[in-house]
């Protein structure tokens, strides 16, 4: 039995799935240095986001 080529997926048709990381993961990649201390990233949900630019205003009240 032959396989119609239209029903055959091809390697640009198919998508990794999403994975979602622990706490502990997210926190080893840091240790690690997969993550660095100067990335701006956090965790939401089980997935790792870049943070958006601190702004003048944001600045001033954090230091």
């Amino acid at each position: 039995m032959t396989v119609p080529a239209a029903k055959i997926a091809k390697p640009r048709d198919v998508l990794p799935a999403p994975r979602k990381f622990t706490v502990s993961e997210y926190y080893r990649m840091a240790k690690t240095g997969i993550l660095r201390p100067d990335d701006r990233v956090e965790l939401l949900e089980g997935r790792i986001y870049t943070m958006s630019p601190v702004g003048n205003k944001h600045a001033m009240c954090v230091r």
